[in-house]
């Protein structure tokens, strides 16, 4: 053999050799339980890897590992990750806008300002496969929710954000939830939330506080399947799934007492939003075949149309003006079977944002994404707590974005 052949065959070998290192090490090895996790039943049910450090729970506000910077101009549109992310919020500390996101692979936390495209990591504890995470106040804990290995089974927990040290990211600790929670929301203060959950033939609903995680049963329902909203602060709403072939109902629950109260029934395909001072429901449903975007008042139990046609879900109210409120809306419903075909991704939406006053009836085009030359199916829309910003995850990649409301 000659010296040549020989060399070429070593260093074969040795790259060879390597990348089996790397894929046992990042895929293979199996990986630990956070540090601070409560399992309800001591069981292997959270196999993520812990690179973090520390376990005091805390705002996570301190500080954290450097990810990039940038001194380019933070432009208007802006996209927080090229990954899919399992949800993004904004917070405010010493006066100025953060949004903090969440990798859905990964479970790793990242953080940017408003005014800079530097991004830091706030957290690096490996947490596989979050589908869906909603955030406390001020970004300092998360109800994080996966599909368990069997891809049927809802887990979800409670995870606080620790304490970090300057260059060292924090730890998530947390507590398990119940098992297969089919829907969940916070209260408006992100100090609470309220999720839904199967009791033999039907579903019941629990408030929990943040401080303590201790449930508190609040209504119980024969149906099976609700959507949770807390829109108010003694305010819940229950509506059944939506289906473009089975009539729906909304409830009114009273967050301290449970007393129920049906707001609307006998719509089929309905899907709803309460307004934040509890008096108007923005409200969908199919009349006719075609979809109807309405709104009720309900001191006077008085309905108006909308402008234009969209799902409730894909709005959200302004805290500041209780009457306004911002919309993605489709260029087209393509299918007949809406918004059935929209949940099982079987269709997808090309949206606009567009602004509404209920009082005024005004309709104010917001965001264009064609003139950036992109495409939205826009999903959890969201305002920072200074209506600066708008947040959103783009349907079709599960990509985050923002969007300045004021060009200056």
């Amino acid at each position: 053999m000659s010296k040549k052949t020989f060399f070429t065959l070593f260093i074969i070998f040795i790259l060879l050799a390597g990348g089996a290192g790397f894929f046992y090490f990042y895929y293979v090895k199996p990986a630990g339980l956070i540090p601070g996790i409560t399992n309800p039943d001591n069981s292997n049910l959270f196999p993520f890897g812990n690179s973090g450090t520390g376990s005091n729970a805390g705002t996570g506000n301190g500080g954290t590992q450097p990810v990039s910077t940038s001194s380019s101009p933070v432009p208007r549109l802006r996209q927080l990750s090229t990954s899919p992310l399992g949800g993004e919020t904004s917070l405010e500390r010493s006066k100025k806008t953060y949004f903090r996101y969440i990798e859905r692979a990964t479970g790793h936390v990242s953080e940017t300002p408003a005014d800079s495209l530097a991004v830091v990591k706030v957290t690096n504890t490996t947490i596989p496969k979050i589908y869906e995470a909603l955030w406390a106040k001020d970004g300092g804990g998360a109800l994080l929710r996966y599909l368990k290995d069997d891809e049927e089974s809802v887990q979800s927990f409670y995870a606080s954000i620790g304490k970090a040290s300057t260059g060292t990211p924090a730890a998530l600790t947390g507590t398990f939830l119940a098992q297969n929670i089919s829907d969940t929301a916070f209260s408006p203060s992100r100090q609470s939330f309220g999720y839904v959950i199967p009791q033999g033939a039907g579903a019941a609903l629990f408030s929990v506080d943040i401080s303590t995680l201790k449930p508190k049963q609040l209504f119980s329902s024969p149906l099976h399947e609700w959507t949770v909203f807390w829109p108010e602060k003694n305010t819940i709403t229950l509506t059944s799934s939506a289906s473009s072939a089975v009539e729906g109902f909304m409830y009114k629950i009273t967050a301290s007492t449970g007393a129920a109260r049906k707001v609307l029934g006998g719509i089929k395909g309905l899907t709803t939003r309460m307004s934040p001072d509890g008096k108007e429901v923005l409200y969908s449903g199919i009349v006719n075949g075609v979809l109807k975007l309405r709104l009720l008042t309900l001191a006077n139990n008085e309905e108006i149309t909308l402008p234009f046609n969209t799902l409730p879900e894909k709005c959200v109210w302004s805290q500041k003006v209780p009457t306004f409120l911002y919309c993605a809306v489709p260029s087209a419903f393509l299918s007949s079977q809406f918004p059935d075909t929209w949940y099982q991704s079987k269709e997808s939406f090309v949206d606009d944002i567009w602004g509404y006053d209920s009082i005024t009836g005004s309709t104010t085009h917001v965001l264009d994404p064609a003139s950036y030359n992109q495409s939205f199916d826009v999903i959890n829309l969201d305002l920072d707590s200074a209506e600066n910003f708008l947040l959103f995850i783009n349907k079709k990649d599960l990509t985050g974005w923002v969007y300045k409301l004021a060009e200056n």
